[in-house]
């Protein structure tokens, strides 16, 4: 006679490791939408960039300055931005003379 334990306890071993997997996988998924979706169009819509310049500004600054540089990449792109639109928005005029 085969103890009930015995197969109980293979099942919940076979069982808890493909849980196991399975959780890892949606862990990982889920992991992927936030940061590469999710988090670049939140802080797009804050600083008024497009989610591929929020990642794109990532990449340089981990690149460039490691843990700071990601701090400081996207505020530095948005203030990027909003210099370039000052510029390019403002009309070029003649320097006024003092008489």
């Amino acid at each position: 006679m085969v103890s009930p334990k015995s197969d109980y306890t293979y099942f919940n071993h076979y069982k808890n490791r493909t849980t196991g997997v399975e959780l890892a996988i949606i862990s990982l998924a889920v992991d992927q939408i936030v940061d590469n979706v999710i988090t670049p169009r939140i802080l797009g819509n804050l600083t008024g960039l497009n989610p591929v310049w929020v990642l794109l500004s990532l990449l340089i600054g981990s690149q460039v300055a490691s843990v700071v540089g990601v701090l400081l990449a996207v505020p530095l792109a948005g203030l990027l931005k909003r210099i370039f639109a000052e510029f390019l928005q403002a009309p070029l005029s003649p320097k006024e003379t003092v008489e």
